[in-house]
Order: structure tokens, then sequence, then C-alpha cells
């Protein structure tokens, strides 16, 4: 008997076998891009993570760096001299060491081109009789001048070796005076003690020493008032110094409890009514030396603890040289300081009044 006949394979036609080539290498091709679409899709997901997490780490980095900056630089303005530069007599006068205030640039750089020196009405403190620069000559209009940040001093730009051209690239000029002043590390006020940025100075025109505000009792917003300042040493009984510095009585400290109660109901009081948080600001206390707020000030009030009002005067001013040394200019704290110093300054001077007549 015969088996019966293998079947055999049956052959796919060649072009129906290269469409199934073809068809699995579209396939093939079509995964592939789709792969790697979502690979592109991953990663730049992942890039704009990585640049959004860098962008935020910049940005705290180059805030930090302002606040450093602008915790620098607001000691370099806590130097206040109220002596103008009309006023500069002596070449013995030791400028004390610290940057002042600064001066508008185009204030700072007087040149001939200058429509400034057309009159000198318009140099503020400029006068015919006074002698500046190291030359000590007379001021001349012709010529080009350079004023010292710190001592308020003019000089001719040939005698310190600065042209016109280099001082519109300089952002400050100080003279070789203040800077010895500063090297050599003087002391000053009636306390005695070397230079501190942190600090208000106010400067004596008659024996050309300098005083913290807060030892001889002189706000720093009411500095720019006074038309010229003279010591306790030089004049003690002055209408500054004499109500300042006198022994207060008991009426004397019933209107100091009065003025800080004034003082303290003011709006602008809120951020210095109570010691700063150490939780909040960690290094508050690394930087500032000497801390002082509204409710340690109370208590010296109501126990009648100020010997005069100049002690007074300067626990105030503590707070607000505190604030202008650790925050930065433009902040909402710094700026309830300028105003609550203000306000000071409006209402001090009726009450050194009142101290003048209390018997």
């Amino acid at each position: 008997q015969k088996s019966p006949p293998m079947r055999g394979m049956k052959k796919l036609p060649p072009s129906e076998d290269k469409k199934k080539r073809i068809s699995v290498q579209n396939r093939l091709s079509s995964m592939l891009f789709k792969q790697k679409e979502q690979l592109k899709k991953d990663i730049a997901k992942k890039r704009a993570l990585l640049e959004k997490e860098l962008s935020l780490e910049i940005t705290k980095e180059v805030e930090s760096l302002k606040q450093q900056a602008q915790v620098k630089l607001n000691s370099q303005k806590s130097l206040h001299r109220k002596r103008t530069i009309s006023e500069v007599q002596s070449p013995q006068t030791s400028p004390l060491a610290a940057a002042t205030k600064k001066r508008r640039k185009s204030d700072k750089m007087l040149s001939p081109e200058s429509p400034q020196d057309d009159s000198n009405d318009n140099i503020p403190g400029i006068k015919k009789d006074r002698m500046y620069c190291v030359c000590k000559t007379r001021y001349d209009p012709a010529k080009f001048y350079v004023g010292c940040d710190i001592c308020s001093n003019w000089f001719h730009g040939s005698c310190v070796g600065i042209t016109a051209k280099m001082s519109k690239k300089m952002s400050e000029y100080v003279c070789d005076e203040c800077t010895s002043a500063k090297e050599n590390d003087e002391i000053y006020c009636l306390c005695r003690q070397p230079y501190d940025d942190s600090q208000f100075y106010i400067g004596c025109e008659n024996c050309t020493d300098w005083f913290h505000g807060r030892c001889v009792g002189i706000l720093q917003a009411e500095a720019e008032s006074i038309e010229e300042y003279v010591c306790p040493r030089c004049e003690p009984n002055s209408k500054l110094n004499y109500p300042n510095l006198k022994k207060l009585n008991s009426k004397d400290h019933e209107l100091i409890k009065k003025t800080f109660k004034i003082i303290q109901s003011n709006r602008n009081s809120q951020p210095f009514r109570e010691p700063v948080d150490h939780n909040v600001n960690p290094k508050y206390y690394e930087i500032v030396k000497e801390p002082m707020d509204l409710q340690t000030i109370e208590g010296r009030v109501n126990y009648n603890q100020y010997r005069c009002l100049a002690d007074f005067i300067g626990d105030i001013t503590r707070i607000f040289e505190n604030c202008r040394y650790f925050n930065p200019q433009g902040t909402g704290v710094a700026k309830a300081a300028e105003n609550l110093e203000e306000f000071l300054a409006q209402k001090i001077g009726g009450v050194r009044e009142k101290v003048t007549v209390n018997k």
C-alpha cells in the first residue's frame, strides 16, 4: 500500500515576500522613530527642570550678593560730615576715616567745560576767599577739581594726578589725608573710641574732632539743618549742647516719658518695638554690635535711668544706625527707620527747649 504523498510547502511569490519585508521594516522604523521622539521629549523635560533649578540657585546667589553689597554700601554711607567745602580751613584737619554719604558725581567732579563753573553760586559751598587743594590756593573756575568723598575738600586734578577723563570712570575719590586717618586707626568723640563704620559722626567746626551723634545727642536726620556744629568741649552752653548734656530733673524725666510714648505710638515704630528675633534673623547679632529696641528703652525711661537727654537720643539713634547697617536701603524696615527718625527730628527741637527752661 502506497503512503499518501507529502504536501509540499507553498512558496510565496517574490513580489509578496518583498512587500512583507518592507512592511516589517516600516513598522520597525516607525517604532524606532517614536522611541527617539519620546526620548527627545524626556531629555527636553529634564533639561528644562535642571535649567529652572539652576536659575533659582543663581537668583538666590545674586540676591545674596546684592544684600551683602548693600550692607557694605550702607556702612559706607553711615558716616556723615556736616562741614561743607567752604568751611575747610586747616591743613591739619584730620578727617574721619569712612565714606560719607556721597554727593552726586556731577557735583563731585568740576571741570572748566561744565556749566556749573560759570557761577560760584552753582557749586555748593565754593567761595572765592577759601583755600582748597593740597596747594592751598583759592578756587579757580578755569581749572578741573575733584572732591573727596570723606572730608568734602576739593583738589586740583593736576595736583592729585586725576584728569577729567579719568574722573568719569571713578565711583569715588578719597584724598591722602583721609586714607591715612583710616589706616592709622585714630580715636574720636567724647568716648575716645576708634572709628566704627556702623555709626553716624558729625564734625566740630572749632576743634576739627569728630563725634558720634549718639554721644552728643544729634540725630543724623537733623544734621542737614545744622549750619555749623560746635562740640560740647568748645561750646558747652550752646542751644544744642546745654539741653543735650544737662543732668535731667524730675520734670525732664516726665517730658522724656511723654516723648517716648509719642515715638512708640508712631506707626513706623512697629518693627523696632521688640528685640530682633534670633530665629528670624540668625546673623543679626553677629553683624550688629550693640542691638537696641524700644522695649529696652521703655524700661530705662520708666525707671529714670537716663542721665541726660543725649543718652536717651543715643539709644534711639542706635536703633536707626543698626537698621541702616543691617538692612539694605529701600527695604520696608529701612524706610520705617528713616520715617521714624524724620518724625523724631521734628519733635526733638521742642523737647530741647523745654529741657533748657525746666528747673
